[in-house]
Protein backbone atom coordinates (compact mmCIF):
# COMPACT_ATOMS: atom_id res chain seq x y z
CA UNK A 1 0.00 0.00 0.00
CA UNK A 2 2.84 2.00 1.08
CA UNK A 3 4.40 1.77 -2.69
CA UNK A 4 1.38 2.41 -4.52
CA UNK A 5 1.19 5.63 -2.53
CA UNK A 6 5.39 6.52 -3.24
CA UNK A 7 4.41 5.84 -7.25
CA UNK A 8 1.69 8.03 -7.22
CA UNK A 9 3.56 10.95 -5.54
CA UNK A 10 5.95 10.55 -8.01
CA UNK A 11 4.29 10.23 -11.21
CA UNK A 12 4.75 13.55 -13.57
CA UNK A 13 1.91 15.16 -12.58
CA UNK A 14 0.92 18.76 -13.62
CA UNK A 15 -1.79 19.87 -10.68
CA UNK A 16 -0.28 17.83 -7.73
CA UNK A 17 3.80 17.66 -8.30
CA UNK A 18 5.43 21.40 -7.62
CA UNK A 19 7.93 22.43 -10.11
CA UNK A 20 11.78 20.93 -9.58
CA UNK A 21 14.92 22.72 -9.09
CA UNK A 22 16.59 22.61 -12.29
CA UNK A 23 20.35 24.73 -11.84
CA UNK A 24 21.12 23.69 -15.65
CA UNK A 25 17.87 24.63 -17.19
CA UNK A 26 18.65 28.44 -17.30
CA UNK A 27 15.69 29.90 -18.73
CA UNK A 28 12.10 28.48 -18.64
CA UNK A 29 10.42 29.89 -21.53
CA UNK A 30 6.06 30.09 -20.33
CA UNK A 31 3.90 28.58 -22.48
CA UNK A 32 0.20 27.12 -21.92
CA UNK A 33 -0.95 23.96 -20.92
CA UNK A 34 -0.66 20.89 -22.77
CA UNK A 35 -2.79 20.97 -26.20
CA UNK A 36 -5.32 18.55 -26.80
CA UNK A 37 -4.23 15.35 -28.09
CA UNK A 38 -3.80 15.01 -31.39
CA UNK A 39 -1.41 14.23 -34.11
CA UNK A 40 -1.01 17.59 -34.83
CA UNK A 41 -0.56 19.03 -31.65
CA UNK A 42 1.63 16.48 -30.82
CA UNK A 43 3.82 17.21 -33.62
CA UNK A 44 3.53 21.11 -33.51
CA UNK A 45 4.47 20.55 -29.73
CA UNK A 46 7.36 18.68 -30.28
CA UNK A 47 8.54 21.38 -32.82
CA UNK A 48 8.19 24.08 -30.06
CA UNK A 49 9.65 22.43 -27.25
CA UNK A 50 13.04 21.48 -29.10
CA UNK A 51 13.29 25.34 -30.33
CA UNK A 52 12.84 26.86 -27.07
CA UNK A 53 15.00 24.04 -25.18
CA UNK A 54 17.89 22.66 -27.53
CA UNK A 55 18.91 21.38 -24.46
CA UNK A 56 16.04 18.07 -25.46
CA UNK A 57 18.23 16.99 -27.90
CA UNK A 58 21.65 16.46 -26.15
CA UNK A 59 20.65 13.05 -25.26
CA UNK A 60 19.77 11.28 -28.38
CA UNK A 61 22.21 13.09 -30.09
CA UNK A 62 25.38 11.83 -28.50
CA UNK A 63 23.65 8.25 -28.49
CA UNK A 64 23.57 8.58 -32.05
CA UNK A 65 27.40 9.76 -32.19
CA UNK A 66 28.39 7.17 -29.49
CA UNK A 67 26.67 4.32 -31.35
CA UNK A 68 28.39 5.34 -34.72
CA UNK A 69 31.89 5.10 -32.75
CA UNK A 70 31.48 2.09 -31.32
CA UNK A 71 30.18 0.49 -34.18
CA UNK A 72 32.92 1.54 -36.60
CA UNK A 73 34.84 -1.28 -34.86
CA UNK A 74 32.50 -3.93 -36.54
CA UNK A 75 29.51 -5.28 -35.07
CA UNK A 76 30.27 -7.62 -32.47
CA UNK A 77 28.07 -8.77 -30.27
CA UNK A 78 28.63 -7.28 -26.64
CA UNK A 79 29.49 -4.22 -28.68
CA UNK A 80 25.65 -4.53 -29.41
CA UNK A 81 24.43 -5.58 -26.23
CA UNK A 82 25.97 -2.56 -24.27
CA UNK A 83 24.58 -0.56 -26.90
CA UNK A 84 21.31 -1.70 -26.09
CA UNK A 85 21.56 -1.69 -22.23
CA UNK A 86 22.88 1.98 -23.06
CA UNK A 87 20.09 3.06 -24.92
CA UNK A 88 17.47 2.12 -22.71
CA UNK A 89 19.40 4.06 -19.51
CA UNK A 90 19.59 7.09 -22.27
CA UNK A 91 15.73 6.14 -23.13
CA UNK A 92 14.65 6.60 -19.34
CA UNK A 93 16.55 10.24 -19.05
CA UNK A 94 15.48 11.70 -22.30
CA UNK A 95 11.54 10.86 -21.69
CA UNK A 96 11.01 12.20 -18.37
CA UNK A 97 13.09 15.33 -20.29
CA UNK A 98 10.64 15.20 -22.66
CA UNK A 99 7.21 14.83 -20.25
CA UNK A 100 8.29 17.32 -18.05
CA UNK A 101 9.33 19.86 -20.73
CA UNK A 102 5.79 19.09 -22.30
CA UNK A 103 3.93 20.29 -18.55
CA UNK A 104 6.13 23.28 -18.72
CA UNK A 105 8.20 22.26 -15.89
CA UNK A 106 11.89 22.40 -15.47
CA UNK A 107 13.63 20.07 -17.97
CA UNK A 108 17.45 20.17 -17.45
CA UNK A 109 20.22 17.77 -17.20
CA UNK A 110 19.22 16.63 -13.55
CA UNK A 111 16.07 15.68 -14.44
CA UNK A 112 17.59 13.90 -17.07
CA UNK A 113 20.02 12.01 -14.95
CA UNK A 114 17.42 11.24 -12.03
CA UNK A 115 15.47 9.27 -14.74
CA UNK A 116 17.91 7.22 -15.63
CA UNK A 117 18.39 4.83 -12.69
CA UNK A 118 15.08 4.75 -11.94
CA UNK A 119 13.24 3.00 -14.77
CA UNK A 120 16.34 1.34 -16.48
CA UNK A 121 15.54 -2.17 -14.66
CA UNK A 122 11.62 -2.27 -16.16
CA UNK A 123 12.43 -1.05 -19.29
CA UNK A 124 15.12 -3.98 -20.07
CA UNK A 125 12.93 -6.12 -18.35
CA UNK A 126 10.28 -5.51 -21.25
CA UNK A 127 12.47 -5.11 -23.66
CA UNK A 128 14.12 -8.53 -22.66
CA UNK A 129 10.63 -10.15 -22.63
CA UNK A 130 9.17 -8.56 -26.26
CA UNK A 131 12.37 -9.81 -28.18
CA UNK A 132 12.27 -13.52 -26.20
CA UNK A 133 8.53 -13.75 -26.97
CA UNK A 134 9.20 -13.31 -30.54
CA UNK A 135 11.80 -15.71 -30.89
CA UNK A 136 9.08 -17.88 -29.30
CA UNK A 137 6.64 -17.34 -30.84
CA UNK A 138 8.48 -18.08 -34.61
CA UNK A 139 10.88 -21.07 -33.96
CA UNK A 140 8.61 -23.21 -33.79
CA UNK A 141 7.17 -22.60 -36.66
CA UNK A 142 10.83 -22.73 -38.52
CA UNK A 143 11.58 -26.48 -38.92
CA UNK A 144 7.87 -26.44 -40.70
CA UNK A 145 8.34 -23.56 -42.83
CA UNK A 146 11.85 -24.77 -44.00
CA UNK A 147 9.76 -27.99 -45.25
CA UNK A 148 7.50 -25.92 -47.53
CA UNK A 149 9.87 -23.36 -48.55
CA UNK A 150 13.27 -25.11 -48.89
CA UNK A 151 16.74 -24.68 -47.90
CA UNK A 152 17.55 -20.83 -47.68
CA UNK A 153 21.16 -21.74 -47.34
CA UNK A 154 21.25 -22.79 -51.17
CA UNK A 155 19.70 -19.65 -52.56
CA UNK A 156 22.77 -18.52 -54.54
CA UNK A 157 22.34 -14.74 -53.32
CA UNK A 158 25.35 -13.58 -54.81
CA UNK A 159 24.26 -14.53 -58.85
CA UNK A 160 20.60 -13.93 -57.89
CA UNK A 161 22.42 -9.99 -56.90
CA UNK A 162 24.16 -9.56 -60.14
CA UNK A 163 20.79 -11.00 -62.39
CA UNK A 164 18.94 -8.90 -60.41
CA UNK A 165 20.90 -5.71 -61.54
CA UNK A 166 20.79 -7.20 -65.17
CA UNK A 167 17.26 -7.43 -65.02
CA UNK A 168 17.06 -10.73 -65.99
CA UNK A 169 16.24 -13.64 -64.30
CA UNK A 170 15.65 -16.35 -67.38
CA UNK A 171 18.96 -17.88 -66.22
CA UNK A 172 17.77 -18.66 -62.42
CA UNK A 173 16.57 -21.99 -61.54
CA UNK A 174 12.81 -21.99 -61.44
CA UNK A 175 12.71 -24.17 -58.22
CA UNK A 176 15.26 -21.44 -56.84
CA UNK A 177 12.43 -18.86 -57.79
CA UNK A 178 10.15 -20.52 -56.06
CA UNK A 179 12.37 -21.37 -53.00
CA UNK A 180 13.17 -17.44 -52.80
CA UNK A 181 9.56 -16.39 -53.37
CA UNK A 182 8.28 -19.05 -49.88
CA UNK A 183 11.33 -17.57 -47.96
CA UNK A 184 9.95 -13.87 -49.04
CA UNK A 185 6.55 -14.42 -47.90
CA UNK A 186 7.70 -16.05 -44.93
CA UNK A 187 9.82 -12.95 -43.95
CA UNK A 188 6.73 -10.80 -44.89
CA UNK A 189 4.56 -12.69 -42.03
CA UNK A 190 7.43 -12.33 -39.56
CA UNK A 191 7.78 -8.72 -40.11
CA UNK A 192 3.79 -8.17 -40.10
CA UNK A 193 4.00 -10.08 -36.39
CA UNK A 194 6.93 -7.80 -35.54
CA UNK A 195 4.77 -4.53 -36.78
CA UNK A 196 2.04 -5.52 -35.29
CA UNK A 197 3.29 -6.00 -31.57
CA UNK A 198 5.75 -2.94 -32.10
CA UNK A 199 2.61 -0.72 -32.73
CA UNK A 200 0.96 -1.76 -29.52
CA UNK A 201 3.32 -1.47 -27.48
CA UNK A 202 4.96 1.83 -28.94
CA UNK A 203 3.83 3.61 -25.71
CA UNK A 204 4.82 1.50 -22.99
CA UNK A 205 8.54 3.15 -22.62
CA UNK A 206 7.06 6.66 -22.23
CA UNK A 207 4.18 4.49 -19.34
CA UNK A 208 6.91 2.93 -17.37
CA UNK A 209 8.64 6.25 -17.53
CA UNK A 210 5.98 8.96 -16.84
CA UNK A 211 3.68 6.58 -14.93
CA UNK A 212 6.20 4.98 -13.24
CA UNK A 213 3.92 1.26 -13.65
CA UNK A 214 5.81 -1.76 -14.08
CA UNK A 215 6.58 -3.21 -17.81
CA UNK A 216 3.76 -5.45 -17.49
CA UNK A 217 1.73 -2.70 -16.52
CA UNK A 218 2.87 -0.74 -19.29
CA UNK A 219 2.31 -2.90 -21.68
CA UNK A 220 -1.38 -3.46 -21.09
CA UNK A 221 -1.97 0.29 -20.97
CA UNK A 222 -0.15 0.91 -24.53
CA UNK A 223 -2.25 -1.62 -26.19
CA UNK A 224 -5.00 0.14 -24.74
CA UNK A 225 -4.13 3.45 -25.78
CA UNK A 226 -3.11 2.47 -29.58
CA UNK A 227 -6.51 0.82 -29.59
CA UNK A 228 -8.34 3.81 -28.35
CA UNK A 229 -6.05 6.76 -30.34
CA UNK A 230 -5.55 4.61 -33.61
CA UNK A 231 -5.94 7.86 -35.53
CA UNK A 232 -3.31 10.37 -34.07
CA UNK A 233 -0.63 7.49 -34.03
CA UNK A 234 -1.18 6.53 -37.59
CA UNK A 235 -0.85 9.64 -38.53
CA UNK A 236 2.46 10.44 -36.69
CA UNK A 237 3.10 7.23 -38.04
CA UNK A 238 2.63 8.00 -41.88
CA UNK A 239 4.93 11.62 -41.27
CA UNK A 240 7.33 9.30 -39.68
CA UNK A 241 7.29 6.89 -42.91
CA UNK A 242 8.05 9.65 -44.85
CA UNK A 243 10.82 10.90 -43.44
CA UNK A 244 12.44 7.65 -43.58
CA UNK A 245 11.22 7.06 -47.40
CA UNK A 246 13.37 10.75 -47.78
CA UNK A 247 16.69 9.13 -45.66
CA UNK A 248 16.23 6.28 -48.28
CA UNK A 249 15.92 8.10 -51.75
CA UNK A 250 18.64 10.42 -50.77
CA UNK A 251 20.70 7.64 -49.63
CA UNK A 252 19.99 5.95 -52.61
CA UNK A 253 20.56 8.65 -55.16
CA UNK A 254 23.75 9.47 -53.63
CA UNK A 255 24.99 6.07 -55.22
CA UNK A 256 24.59 8.38 -58.85
CA UNK A 257 27.02 10.68 -58.00
CA UNK A 258 30.54 11.38 -57.10
CA UNK A 259 32.49 14.60 -55.54
CA UNK A 260 30.48 17.44 -53.39
CA UNK A 261 27.57 16.39 -54.28
CA UNK A 262 27.70 12.66 -52.97
CA UNK A 263 28.63 14.20 -49.75
CA UNK A 264 25.92 16.67 -49.62
CA UNK A 265 23.47 13.44 -50.73
CA UNK A 266 24.97 11.40 -47.78
CA UNK A 267 24.35 14.14 -45.63
CA UNK A 268 20.91 15.13 -46.19
CA UNK A 269 20.23 11.33 -45.94
CA UNK A 270 22.24 10.74 -42.64
CA UNK A 271 20.46 14.11 -40.88
CA UNK A 272 16.56 13.01 -42.31
CA UNK A 273 17.00 9.33 -40.85
CA UNK A 274 18.24 11.52 -37.45
CA UNK A 275 15.11 13.49 -37.57
CA UNK A 276 12.77 10.22 -38.09
CA UNK A 277 14.55 8.86 -35.25
CA UNK A 278 14.88 11.79 -32.83
CA UNK A 279 12.37 13.92 -33.86
CA UNK A 280 9.30 11.31 -33.97
CA UNK A 281 10.31 9.44 -30.54
CA UNK A 282 9.43 12.63 -29.52
CA UNK A 283 6.25 13.16 -30.29
CA UNK A 284 5.33 10.09 -29.05
CA UNK A 285 6.07 11.13 -26.27
CA UNK A 286 4.40 14.52 -25.95
CA UNK A 287 1.34 12.88 -27.28
CA UNK A 288 1.36 10.16 -24.38
CA UNK A 289 1.79 13.08 -22.00
CA UNK A 290 -0.97 15.40 -23.78
CA UNK A 291 -3.51 12.52 -23.76
CA UNK A 292 -2.57 11.83 -19.79
CA UNK A 293 -3.39 15.37 -19.42
CA UNK A 294 -6.69 15.27 -21.30
CA UNK A 295 -7.79 12.16 -19.64
CA UNK A 296 -7.23 13.85 -16.53
CA UNK A 297 -9.15 16.85 -17.53
CA UNK A 298 -12.07 15.15 -18.75
CA UNK A 299 -12.65 13.24 -15.07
Amino acid sequence: MKDKENNDEERVDLEKSPPLESPTEEKIIPSAAPEEATATGALRTTSRLLQERPILMMPPLVMVLLSGFLLGSGFQPTTLISLGLLNLAVTGGWYRMLALATLNRPSGMDEFLSGIGRHFVQLVLGSLVFFLGLILLVAPWMPLAKRWAGDPSRIPFASLQVQLSKGDLSALDPGMLLTLSRWSLILSLVFLLYGLASYFLLLWKQAVVIRLLSWPQAWALSARMALKYWKPLFAILTVNGLAWLVAVVLLQAAKIFTGPLLALLTFSASFASLVAEVYFRAAFTVFFVQVEDEEKLLQ
